[in-house]
């Protein structure tokens, strides 16, 4: 099963997409956020999962159901993820988030997030999205190791006409755990 760390996801392919406005580099990414821990996307029309049209992106639509694993399939190629990541693996990283918000894990936190109806509760559904550790906030799914969420990303995958950007995960992790940046890390509640 995959647990698929979306921000994690997001940084990498927003960078390599040249998306994070001002930002080209893990660092740059990181100075970008500001105190409400919102990062400017430099394209605010574009959505981030866009439609497919006759071969091809169309950035002025956002992708339907059937769209998103193409989508979804570029973006893990682009960020450098080994394996194949399906729509479900975004539920599944939802529920593990919503499921361990401050309040501490919430079957029912998941199950809003997921839309489960109470009998899907009841059968388990919601917990088996939620997973077997439901208790780190998304924040602190930063600073898990990459395998204990179930993606691994690689240095060198391309697609078709995009560079790619030199960012992992762990340089990302690396960048902000060090010692001089730890004032971003108390504006955005960790420290």
């Amino acid at each position: 099963m995959n647990v698929t760390d979306l921000l994690k996801l997001f940084v990498v392919y927003a960078l390599r997409q040249g998306a994070i406005a001002g930002a080209t580099s893990a660092e740059e990414a990181v100075y970008a956020v500001d105190p409400a821990g919102i990062v400017q996307w430099a394209f605010p029309a574009r959505p981030v999962f866009c439609a497919h049209k006759r071969q091809r992106f169309d950035y002025t639509k956002g992708a339907d159901s059937r769209q998103l694993a193409a989508a979804l399939d570029e973006a893990a190629a682009t960020s450098g993820v080994a394996e194949r990541l399906r729509p479900m693996d975004i539920r599944r990283g939802a529920a593990k988030d919503a499921g361990a918000l401050k309040a501490g894990p919430s079957l029912s936190n998941a199950s809003a997030a997921l839309n489960h109806s109470s009998k899907s509760t009841e059968l388990g559904i919601t917990k088996r999205y939620m997973g077997p550790n439901p208790t780190s906030t998304f924040s602190d799914r930063l600073w898990l190791p990459d395998h204990i969420m179930g993606i691994k990303a690689v240095d060198t995958r391309t697609v078709a006409g995009v560079t790619p950007r030199s960012v992992t995960s762990a340089m990302l992790n690396e960048y902000i755990s060090r010692l001089e940046n730890s004032s971003l890390l108390v504006q955005n509640g960790r420290g």
